[in-house]
């Protein structure tokens, strides 16, 4: 009588390898995701900065004038109302940066910005004058 051996399933030297392969493919796809993330943090810090300048805008249509802010560069914090309710709360973070703001002493000028996290040698900046990147801290036009 010949008993032929039932083989079902997988040996462990099998499942130890396609363990394995799998930890490599995953490893690989976590790391090349790191670059997106960031980039999506900054997008997100750039459509924050343009809300914060259309309120900065709508405040000024009523009052003539934007709202008092610190002369030189101040971290926005949680539950800042100076943009209410145009703009309620103020974002003041992009999730690894804050957010800065200030006017240089005018009521007529303002200016918020974040360093990007993708490339920190630029800054993001909204102002009175309009949008843009630069490589130094603040706006241009103050």
């Amino acid at each position: 009588m010949i008993f032929l051996k039932n083989k079902k399933g997988f040996t462990l030297i099998e499942l130890l390898v396609v363990i394995a392969v799998i930890g490599m493919l995953a490893s690989i796809v976590l790391v090349n995701l790191g670059p997106a993330r960031k980039k999506a943090r900054d997008a997100r810090g750039m459509a924050d900065l343009r809300q914060i300048m259309s309120a900065f805008e709508m405040k000024y249509d009523d009052a003539e004038a934007y709202p008092d802010l610190p002369d030189s560069a101040t971290a926005i914090t949680s539950g800042d109302t100076r943009l209410s309710p145009y703009l309620s709360p103020t974002p003041y973070t992009n999730g690894k940066r804050t957010y800065y703001w200030y006017d240089n002493g005018s009521d007529q000028k303002f200016c918020v910005y974040f360093q990007l996290e993708a490339d920190p040698s630029k800054y993001f900046y909204v102002s009175h004058a309009g949008v843009g990147e630069r490589t130094s801290e603040g706006c241009p036009d103050m």
